[in-house]
């Protein structure tokens, strides 16, 4: 439950039914204002802002330093950047919305690529995790993203006991990803 809100700090929230909402900003909050049109971005992945677009929310990223990088990638292009700071980062994923300079970007149900951008070596790794498909509109939320390549199953499928589970013997079928690491 959010009780209060605080001017310029960026705040998401999704309803499924019309709302009626407004906040009052005081003008002494105004005298405060941050420089809105300074935007950090790296270089040399910029992207350009669709009117498509979700978030992907991610809480833990193990192997990034703070001042970090994050880039979200489709078809070769960058779809989105944000800096790491050591916590939650919401991660921008644009979309294809049919203008020219969008014709890579990533399409309903595709599913973006991460990368993590080391800040001082200017190394790049691939970030693993599991990640939903894209949506317009739409905010995801991971728990883990990961440099290692560990496989994330996307389905893992029990059938049906037989003869059945009361017998002496019952035999279960099962069917695991064939790269999954199971114990």
């Amino acid at each position: 439950q959010l009780n209060t809100l605080s001017g310029f700090k960026g705040y998401w929230f999704k309803s499924n039914e019309d709302i009626d909402f407004s906040f009052d900003l005081s003008s002494d909050a105004l005298a405060g204002r941050p420089d809105l049109d300074e935007k950090k971005v790296l270089e040399g992945y910029e992207y350009n802002i669709s009117t498509v677009r979700a978030f992907y929310f991610v809480r833990n990223i193990p192997s990034a330093s703070k001042g970090d990088w994050i880039i979200a990638m489709h078809n070769n292009e960058v779809i989105g950047t944000r800096q790491w700071m050591g916590k939650m980062v919401d991660i921008p994923v644009m979309g294809n919305d049919g203008d020219t300079y969008s014709v890579n970007y990533i399409e309903e149900g595709d599913i973006p690529s991460f990368k993590l951008y080391d800040s001082e070596t200017g190394e790049i790794k691939d970030l693993h995790g599991l990640i939903d498909g894209f949506g317009n509109n739409e905010l995801f939320f991971i728990s883990d993203l990961n440099t290692d390549d560990d496989v994330f199953p996307t389905s893992v499928t029990l059938s049906e006991a037989y003869p059945n589970p009361f017998n002496p013997v019952t035999n279960i079928t099962f069917n695991l990803p064939s790269s999954m690491n199971v114990e």
